[in-house]
């Protein structure tokens, strides 16, 4: 479990045993990639869950590990692109 500020009070993500970095809802939108500080009107703390967000798609490239999200359908692998990240269908 991974403390997940911003969203909601108490929101966290989950690494699964080194294979895989759930995102919850920290993640909505794949172009949130290319754009970590879009969020959503539902973030307590905007600023918050956008570090999160950039926080964890450093994680998964540092890592090498695939991320899912609840609000995004299938796994993606993260690579570094300019200042933000991108996506490729793992």
């Amino acid at each position: 479990m991974l403390p997940a500020p911003g969203h909601r009070a108490g929101h966290l993500a989950v690494e699964v045993a080194g294979e895989l970095l759930y995102l919850t809802d920290a993640f909505l939108h794949p172009l949130q990639s290319a754009r970590p500080e879009w969020g959503h009107g539902l973030d307590e703390d905007p600023a918050a869950a956008a570090a999160t967000l950039r926080a964890l798609l450093d994680r998964a490239v540092r890592d090498d590990l695939p991320v899912a999200s609840s609000h995004v359908e299938g796994l993606f692998r993260v690579e570094p692109a300019d200042a933000a990240f991108r996506l490729t269908r793992a």
